[in-house]
């Protein structure tokens, strides 16, 4: 009985029951059947016609433990011809297990896996791994020893069908979720790969009805036409009216590209230029404009170790046996923001090994002691513009409350060092021009209402966000959108 009832009892790993009634449904092809009362017999028919190589019945634990006992050591004899009848030892048959179980796999059911080939595409979407991956010979072993019943798609059915699939079932989750915003932020780049093609592409900024903020990439896609503002902006409505977002949009965030802004102003929405892209071309305007030969002529250096191997040998044999940390040498790079403060850093800090190596391999070198001290005063300036760089970098999504906050505290530090007796002249037309423009650059910032707005109602400033405005923010306390 005991059997009987374990036998039963497996028929339900191949079959769904429903509830309050007597139908099931089979995991392997999803058809409803219906069975009696204390009866699965039509279930074990179906799985026999049509599912063949399913396993009817599993080995019980007393099988495998009968299958893995020696014949030497058991207690059960087998009751055939020539055994001794007055044996103590009672003669028990012996039920041999299916052998056949060990050479037919079992089937995954198909909700398993079809979770399975969505983790196996998710894992090739956030590694960037390539989609041949799947018919590896290695990866295959392993999967196989993972799970000897999940078989692996081959290349042609995870690009056309898989792929395919999930896009289409992560693009209606997106839809659903975004058409429950009640406004939406957009930010914007292109870019062109190594084959020369251009691409742009567009990503949703919005609070859902949880008070999460959610992002959404939207449209990446291929731009073969020419990159003007019109047919950005073309290529844009497009996008956001495939998603049914063409009127809740308040603002879009992209680089200072001239078709950029023109991109804004012919889909009429706001336009706010990337705060860490203004931070670097203010950084780059100022240095050009006061100590550029200072930068240049330390470039050059720096370039002559970078290329040479015996340069680069002696500067270490020089850190060593003046017992100081052994650092190579950075190169600054235009549109990498805060590159030349780090390169200037760098330098300054290897300024004896330096000294040394110039020396001894006869390096012609224009730089003197003013130029130092103008580094030393110049690093110090731009490691504002590094700290509010680096902190705008560290967050995956940065608030405008935070920029408007972080650039009024740049305008009260220029001003407080602009005032400075000891500045060097190089180094005080830096810092004013750092100043100048970044009252130009971050107007958008510092007198835009939205930002304004931002700051009044993030809980993180308040009041201390405005610093000096303190007359802007009574204004903002007294609007009774706020009441």
């Amino acid at each position: 009985m005991a059997q009987r009832n374990n036998l039963k009892s497996n028929i339900w790993q191949h079959f769904e029951r429903q509830e309050n009634s007597y139908e099931a449904k089979c995991r392997y092809c999803h058809k409803l059947l219906t069975f009696t009362s204390g009866s699965s017999s039509n279930l074990k028919r179906h799985l026999s016609r049509k599912h063949p190589t399913v396993p009817l019945t599993t080995r019980t634990t007393e099988n495998l433990q009968d299958s893995s006992t020696p014949a030497s050591s058991s207690n059960v004899t087998s009751n055939t011809p020539g055994t001794s009848s007055g044996s103590s030892m009672t003669s028990v048959p012996i039920s041999l297990p299916n052998t056949m179980d060990r050479y037919i796999k079992k089937p995954l059911p198909v909700n398993t896996k079809q979770e399975i080939d969505k983790k196996l595409i998710a894992m090739i979407f956030s590694g960037y791994h390539p989609i041949s991956i799947v018919e590896e010979p290695g990866f295959q072993d392993f999967i196989k020893t993972l799970n000897t019943s999940y078989d692996l798609p081959d290349r042609k059915t995870v690009s056309h069908a898989l792929i395919p699939s999930m896009y289409l079932e992560t693009l209606s989750k997106v839809k659903s979720k975004i058409s429950s915003a009640k406004s939406v932020s957009l930010t914007m780049d292109g870019w062109t790969n190594i084959n020369n093609t251009s691409f742009y592409a567009v990503t949703s900024h919005f609070i859902d009805d949880d008070a999460h903020l959610c992002s959404f990439l939207l449209e990446c896609s291929e731009f073969s036409i020419s990159h003007t503002g019109q047919n950005i902006a073309q290529w844009l409505k497009t996008v956001l009216s495939n998603f049914g977002i063409q009127d809740k949009i308040i603002a879009i965030v992209t680089d200072n590209a001239s078709n950029m802004k023109s991109t804004a102003d012919s889909a009429k929405i706001s336009h706010v230029p990337c705060f860490a892209h203004c931070l670097n071309l203010i950084v780059q305007e100022g240095i050009e404009k006061s100590i550029k030969p200072t930068v240049d002529e330390v470039k050059s250096i720096v370039r002559h170790f970078k290329k040479g191997s015996k340069a680069t040998k002696k500067l270490e044999e020089m850190q060593k046996n003046l017992k100081c940390q052994v650092l190579k040498l950075k190169q600054d790079v235009a549109t990498r923001w805060n590159s030349t403060n780090d390169m200037l850093a760098r330098f300054l800090k290897n300024k004896e090994p330096l000294l040394s190596c110039l020396a001894i391999l006869n390096i012609h070198s224009k730089l003197q002691e003013k130029d130092w001290v103008i580094m030393e005063q110049a690093i110090s300036v731009l490691e504002l513009f590094n700290l509010a760089t680096t902190e705008v970098s560290a967050e995956k999504t940065v608030t405008l409350s935070k920029m408007g906050v972080i650039c009024r505290i740049l305008i009260a530090e220029l001003r407080k060092t602009q005032s400075d007796p000891n500045l060097i002249e190089e180094v005080r037309i830096l810092v004013q021009t750092l100043l100048k423009k970044t009252l130009e650059r971050l107007r958008h910032v510092k007198d835009n209402d939205i930002v304004v707005e931002a700051i009044f109602l993030d809980p993180r400033y308040k009041q201390e966000g405005f610093m000096e405005d303190a007359e802007l923010f009574k204004k903002k306390r007294t609007k009774e959108e706020y009441k």
